[in-house]
């Protein structure tokens, strides 16, 4: 299995991966500006994660979804930290992310508590705010 960015004609494969894991499809899905790492196997899109550069400094992340038949490999945890070697060489220097109730998966609480994710005050990212959301942050220089 490997990873890389995902280009323009992997998205098709990452669309697939939402439609196909995430809580409220949408084939209409646009990824704009969001920075896209996919997980490959034998040339397919099986997982990706992606995240915004927000400025200020913050990485927000947006989703780490994988296929069912490749969750429990590692996988989701090898995204993650993709996902944060990419915000520390845009210079970011904290994530964050926001989970809105009725979206919150036990293996993503679980992954977020062993890298050390904490309830963020309103000011680390203040575009995530929404009713019953609870925001989390962390360093990325501290992992």
């Amino acid at each position: 299995m490997n990873l890389r960015r995902a280009w323009d004609r992997d998205m098709p494969g990452v669309l697939h991966i939402y439609n196909t894991v995430h809580p409220n499809p949408d084939p209409h899905r646009e990824w704009g500006p969001l920075k896209v790492i996919g997980a490959f196997y034998e040339g397919a899109v099986v997982g990706y994660t992606s995240a915004l550069n927000a400025g200020r400094g913050v990485l927000i992340l947006t989703e780490t979804l994988v296929l069912p038949e490749y969750q429990g490999m590692g996988l989701g945890r090898r995204l993650m930290d993709a996902r944060f070697d990419l915000g520390r060489a845009l210079g970011l220097t904290v994530a964050a992310c926001a989970h809105a109730p009725g979206h919150d998966h036990p293996a993503m609480r679980k992954m977020m508590k062993d890298y050390g994710f904490m309830v963020a005050p309103d000011h680390v990212a203040p575009e995530l705010l929404r009713p019953n959301a609870l925001i989390y942050w962390m360093d990325l220089n501290g992992i």
